[in-house]
């Protein structure tokens, strides 16, 4: 379930924030793409509940669509 759940919140941001970068701009979804990526592992390291973990392994695939996908496109047009 841990995979899953990662590998649902990379879907649901690749259906969602990669339109968002066109839309509003790389820079400021990378960046708190950046930032939801730190809140999330600091959520993770702390927290002792499966369910929570389950929902922040989706935000952190999430988060990895912001840093990766957003920000390669970011890196590759600067």
């Amino acid at each position: 379930m841990f995979g899953s759940a990662f590998l649902f919140g990379i879907v649901v941001g690749c259906l969602t924030i990669t339109r968002m970068g066109d839309v509003w701009g790389r820079k400021p979804i990378y960046f708190s793409g950046l930032l939801m990526h730190i809140i999330v592992t600091c959520v993770i390291v702390f927290s002792a509940n499966v369910t929570v973990g389950y929902i922040m392994l989706s935000g952190m695939g999430y988060s990895l669509t912001m840093r990766y996908y957003i920000g390669y496109t970011y890196n590759v047009e600067m």
